[in-house]
This record gives structure tokens, C-alpha cells and sequence, in this order.
């Protein structure tokens, strides 16, 4: 009996921030996601680890995010595309000492921003985290 309670109490509790959270039209989505036919743009899908100012674990492609402005960093690509056409073939995984800039959205409600690095330039210097599509 105690068994069951404690987990009718589990399951009760667990619920609760879903009840509680705000419906996905009121809120904007983030993707990382490229995918096959923009992949051969010299686009890098990237995980977002810093959401304004306050460093965060992002796992998947995609999250749900507040509508508002919001500072989006990264440090890490998620895979590194060996193309001679559009960048440097012995750059690592871990893109932090490029010190890519911070990405600023307006988020709207029921609107996705696809984000990536944009690695055209060969000096990784240059590269950018840009929102290279908006649905």
C-alpha cells in the first residue's frame, strides 16, 4: 500500500510542471536541426549552452523558449563537416576559443528559429551563430 501511494504521490508531482506550462502556441521554438538539404550550405549545427547569460544543457534538436529578445552562445558544433569549399578541415568540435559572438532573437510566439554557425569563411574567426530560417 505504502508503495503505491508513494508513487501515485511521484506521478502526481511529476506532472505538475507540465500542467503548468505555458501552451507550445504561447511560446517560440528553438532548432539546431539543419538537416540533408541545407547541409550543403556551409552551415554547423551547433548545441546551445548559454541562454542569456545563464549557462544551460540543451539535449535534442529543438526547445521551447519564453517569447521575448534572448541571447543565444554556443561552444560546441555538433558535427564537423570536412568540406575543402567552405571551411578549415582541423577545426575541433569545441569552437570556444573562436569566440563566436552571442546571437540576439526577438522570439514570437508559435514562430521556430533555426539556428547554426555559418562557417563560409575558412578563418573561424569569422564564423557567426546566425537564425538561417524562421517558420
Amino acid at each position: 500500500m505504502k508503495i503505491r501511494v508513494s508513487l501515485a504521490i511521484f506521478i502526481i508531482l511529476m506532472s505538475v510542471p507540465l500542467l503548468l506550462s505555458a501552451n507550445p502556441q504561447e511560446q517560440g521554438r528553438i532548432v539546431t536541426n539543419i538537416g540533408k538539404p541545407v547541409s550543403q550550405a556551409c552551415l554547423l549545427e551547433v548545441e546551445v549552452d548559454n541562454i542569456d547569460g545563464e549557462n544551460v544543457v540543451r539535449t535534442g534538436y529543438s526547445f521551447s523558449i519564453e517569447p521575448g529578445k534572448h541571447s543565444f552562445k554556443t561552444r560546441y558544433v555538433k558535427e564537423v563537416v570536412n568540406r575543402a569549399n567552405c571551411m578549415n578541415s582541423n577545426i575541433s568540435r569545441n569552437i570556444n576559443r573562436y569566440r563566436i559572438e552571442a546571437l540576439e532573437i526577438e522570439v514570437e510566439a508559435g514562430k521556430s528559429y533555426f539556428i547554426a554557425v555559418n562557417a563560409e569563411d575558412r578563418d573561424a574567426r569569422n564564423w557567426k551563430l546566425v537564425v538561417w530560417k524562421v517558420e
